[in-house]
């Protein structure tokens, strides 16, 4: 409900003052925010496709998500062989690597790949499974800190190499400038959220300094509709900041109406 509030807000303040949600966060620091392709759990040959796709449509990473028992490795190696060594690759458990010698085993084994980040191993509150991997590995690591208490836990335990950054546009722009000044980088989290919510989440990215690692804003892919009338433009593996004041973008009510299963009005 905080976020709803927050993003109308902004919306309405940048109309009302005729510019952007990014210049009342600041002003932008960059006017691109690079983005990475996204998938779930996918077998090596079905990620060989998808990259071999998202590839030709100018991205230079993916994102995707594992547990143990997965192949983890051929599905790493079918992603670099479709995209090349330099693609990028953010392999993320959600804290299902739950065993510290099967986790450490398939650690040791990606160091042979470059490019190459795990985003939460382990659970955030488990620094010493965290510390222990840092000492047996080179693999770089990611920490999702979903709120300020989990990023000062990281930073108070330096477990983490970079940081993912998410919450509500108040806290992320705190996150990232404890991330700045800690002299780290991060992306902002995504929860493939609708047209509203991306293009919101797009103006915190480009207001933040830290925010030079790839976020994962993949709406207009995955969805089959945002709710918007704006196009995406994805190019060279980044999206620029809507142009319009407020969000930069308009609700496509010919959508809403297909889309609509209930409907209620406040007065």
């Amino acid at each position: 409900m905080t976020y709803a509030f927050e993003m109308a807000l902004h919306d309405w303040m940048g109309k009302r003052n005729r510019c952007r949600m990014v210049d009342l966060l600041g002003g932008s620091v960059r006017e691109r925010v690079p983005v990475d392709a996204w998938r779930g759990r996918q077998t090596p040959e079905d990620l060989r496709r998808i990259v071999a796709q998202a590839r030709a449509r100018g991205f230079r990473g993916i994102e995707m998500k594992s547990k143990l028992g997965d192949p983890t490795v051929a599905q790493v190696r079918a992603i670099k062989e479709a995209g090349g060594d330099d693609f990028g690759v953010t392999i993320d458990p959600m804290w299902q690597w739950l065993s510290p010698h099967d986790a450490l085993h398939t650690l040791k084994q990606l160091e042979a790949f470059s490019n190459l980040r795990i985003e939460d191993p382990f659970p955030w509150e488990q620094s010493e499974m965290w510390q222990r991997a840092r000492q047996a590995t080179a693999a770089p690591l990611v920490l999702h800190t979903r709120t300020m208490s989990v990023l000062k836990h990281g930073l108070q335990h330096g477990y983490a190499d970079n940081f993912n950054c998410s919450g509500y546009v108040a806290e992320f722009m705190a996150m990232a400038h404890a991330v700045e000044v800690a002299g780290y980088c991060c992306w902002h989290g995504s929860s493939l959220e609708l047209g509203v919510g991306q293009a919101a989440v797009l103006h915190a990215a480009a207001a933040a300094r830290a925010c030079t690692m790839p976020s994962d804003l993949q709406s207009a892919y995955i969805r089959e509709h945002t709710l918007v009338t704006w196009d995406w433009p994805y190019a060279d593996s980044t999206l620029p900041i809507p142009s319009g004041p407020g969000l930069g973008i308009e609700l496509d009510r010919d959508a809403l109406q297909r889309y609509r299963r209930a409907f209620a009005e406040f007065n």
